[in-house]
C-alpha cells in the first residue's frame, strides 16, 4: 500500500513539474518580496498576536489599523452626506469576530481582514433625531 501511494505521489510530481517550471524564478521572488514588504500587514499581524481576542477597536478621530498597504487614501472617503464635513475614522471590526458569528458554512461564508467605519467629523445633527448614513470600508488580505 505504501509503495503504491509513493508511486502515485512521484507520478503526480513528475506530471506537475513542467507546470511549475513555467514560472521564472525572478517572477516568483518578486511576488514573494512584495508580500514581505507590506509594512502595514506586519504591524497588523503583530497587533493581532498581542490582542487575539479583540473584536472591535474604537478610536474616534484616530488612525485605523490597516491590514495591508493596499487601502484607499483618505481623499477617497466621501464627505458626510448631511453637512459636507469630512468623515473621520471611528471604529473597526477585527477578524476575530468572524470566529464568533455563525458564518463558517462554505456557501454562506464571509471574510475580511478588517471592516472600518468612518463617521461625520462634526457629528452633525440629523432631522427628527434619525440616523446618519456612515461610510464603511471592508479590507481584505489579498
Amino acid at each position: 500500500m505504501k509503495k503504491k501511494r509513493m508511486a502515485e505521489f512521484e507520478a503526480f510530481v513528475a506530471k506537475n513539474k513542467l507546470q511549475n517550471d513555467q514560472f521564472k524564478t525572478d517572477e516568483v521572488e518578486a511576488a514573494v518580496s512584495d508580500q514581505k514588504n507590506d509594512s502595514k500587514f506586519e504591524r497588523f499581524s503583530r497587533f493581532l498576536n498581542l490582542n487575539c481576542e479583540q473584536v472591535l477597536r474604537y478610536q474616534r478621530s484616530g488612525t485605523p489599523l490597516l491590514a495591508t498597504d493596499r487601502a484607499p487614501p483618505p481623499s477617497e472617503i466621501p464627505s458626510c452626506e448631511n453637512c459636507g464635513a469630512p468623515r473621520t475614522f471611528e471604529l473597526q471590526l477585527m477578524p476575530h469576530l468572524l470566529s464568533l458569528i455563525d458564518v463558517d458554512a462554505v456557501g454562506q461564508s464571509i471574510d475580511w481582514a478588517s471592516v472600518y467605519v468612518f463617521t461625520c467629523s462634526r457629528s452633525c445633527e440629523v432631522e427628527n433625531q434619525g440616523y446618519a448614513k456612515e461610510y464603511i470600508f471592508k479590507q481584505d488580505f489579498s
